[in-house]
């Protein structure tokens, strides 16, 4: 999971966020396990940890110890127990998919899933737009 990879889905997509959604890229190097970026809107605040996947296993389903470290882990965790909307987003070059919530991002993903849930970085970018803010969104709405 190359880092630059990661760094340019995460952009890819904010340049798709309106000007109504607040959004930082964290960069903490003192603070181990926070999550990638903070989303911030008229209606709520959403921490996301992205995680970029260059070739989707074909046999193998990626767990929450593969895609996350153990300090991630216990802050996604934590800021969900506390009340702090959390998702993990895992992206690929085109697509990406939305793990929202502990139980959806603590259950395996397999190829299946990957291909029949996977989004555009727009329909990504207009979930993030519904979640935190009340902005109209582009394209089609998809479920929360």
């Amino acid at each position: 999971m190359s880092l630059k990879a990661e760094n340019s889905f995460i952009n890819s997509v904010h340049r798709l966020l309106p000007h109504a959604v607040y959004h930082w890229k964290i960069a903490d190097r003192y603070h181990n396990g926070v999550p990638d970026c903070y989303y911030e809107g008229s209606r709520g605040v959403l921490f996301i940890e992205y995680k970029h996947i260059d070739i989707f296993p074909s046999s193998l389903d990626l767990t929450r110890r593969d895609m996350l470290s153990p300090l991630q882990m216990d802050w996604l965790e934590r800021a969900g127990k506390n009340g702090v909307p959390c998702a993990v987003i895992l992206g690929s070059e085109a697509h990406g998919l939305i793990l929202y919530g502990r139980e959806a991002w603590g259950t395996p993903v397999g190829r299946e899933k990957w291909l029949a849930e996977r989004l555009a970085k727009r329909e990504i970018a207009d979930w993030l737009t519904r979640k935190v803010s009340m902005c109209a969104i582009t394209s089609v709405r998809l479920k929360s």
